[in-house]
C-alpha cells in the first residue's frame, strides 16, 4: 500500500469510528423501529430527492431485501428527468404532501428520509406528514 493509500484509510478508519460512537444511539432507535415495523407487519418507507432518493431505490426489491420497505419515488424530484428541475422540485413547499397521501402510510410505519442538507422543504415537508400520522 503507497502513503497516501495509507494515510486515506487511516483517515477514513478514524471517521467511521467517530460516526459509530456518535450515532450509535440514534442507530440503535432506528433499527428497533424497523424491527418493531416488521414484527407488527408495518411498513417502511424510505424517501430521497436527487441523489439520495437512490437509497430508497437501493432497498426496494433487492434479493435477500427487507420485502416490507416501499421507495417513496417522485420522479421530477430524481436527476433523470434533470437536476435543475429536480432541485427546484425538493425546494418547492406543498408538493411533497400530495404524493405521501397516495401512499397509504399508517401509524405504526416507519419513514426513512435521506436528505443531504435537511433544510429544503421536500424532506421537512415529509417528515411533517410522517410524524402527523404516527409514523416512526
Amino acid at each position: 500500500m503507497t502513503a497516501v493509500t495509507d494515510s486515506y484509510f487511516t483517515a477514513l478508519i478514524g471517521r467511521l469510528e467517530t460516526l459509530r460512537e456518535a450515532l450509535a444511539e440514534p442507530m440503535s432507535q432506528a433499527s428497533a423501529a424497523i424491527c418493531a415495523a416488521a414484527r407488527a407487519d408495518r411498513r417502511v418507507y424510505v424517501f430521497g430527492t436527487g441523489h439520495s432518493h437512490m437509497l430508497a431505490e437501493e432497498v426496494h426489491y433487492r434479493a435477500g431485501g427487507l420485502a416490507f420497505t416501499i421507495p417513496v419515488l417522485v420522479g421530477s424530484a430524481m436527476l433523470h428527468e434533470g437536476a435543475v428541475i429536480s432541485s427546484v422540485y425538493e425546494r418547492t413547499e406543498g408538493l411533497i404532501r400530495p404524493v405521501f397521501e397516495r401512499y397509504g402510510m399508517q401509524p405504526g410505519d416507519v419513514l426513512i428520509i435521506a436528505s443531504n442538507s435537511g433544510v429544503n422543504a421536500a424532506p421537512i415537508e415529509a417528515a411533517d406528514y410522517g410524524r402527523e400520522i404516527g409514523a416512526t
